[in-house]
């Protein structure tokens, strides 16, 4: 049994097409763990639902994967390790890289985290095999 569920949140904003880096069409898709408020999934689904980008952020992590750029992981603007951050709590979250050795550690942790999760059907291979 997984110890993290994620459930999706219905909203306007993932029923509006946005324009993926090669033009086409893009279905956003916003889940939430039920057991953890902090652990949050998106999903940009191409026309046949295929995974062409998603976020997995927890504890002001982040790990980004896109067909096109592959992964990158690191750190909100509200994190403390963030040189640039001011007003942590404020404002709009911004993605920044981080060093290979943070980096390292925030990945096995979105591993560990997706190894005790059970995620949505339509993306849960696509989501595990890009973090391998």
């Amino acid at each position: 049994m997984a110890r993290y569920e994620f459930y999706e949140i219905r909203s306007a904003r993932n029923e509006d097409a946005e324009v993926g880096p090669d033009g086409r069409a893009l279905h956003r898709r916003s889940y939430i763990c039920a057991e953890r408020g902090d652990l949050n999934l998106f999903a940009w689904l191409d026309a046949d639902d295929g995974l062409v980008v998603f976020q997995l952020l927890f504890k002001e992590h982040f790990v980004s994967w896109s067909r096109q750029g592959g992964l990158e992981v690191g750190v909100t603007s509200r994190h403390a390790l963030n040189p640039f951050a001011r007003n942590r709590g404020e404002g709009v979250r911004t993605l920044h890289g981080t060093d290979a050795t943070q980096a390292a550690a925030i990945l096995d942790a979105a591993r560990e985290l997706l190894a005790q999760s059970e995620l949505p059907p339509t993306i849960d291979t696509a989501v595990r095999s890009a973090l391998q």
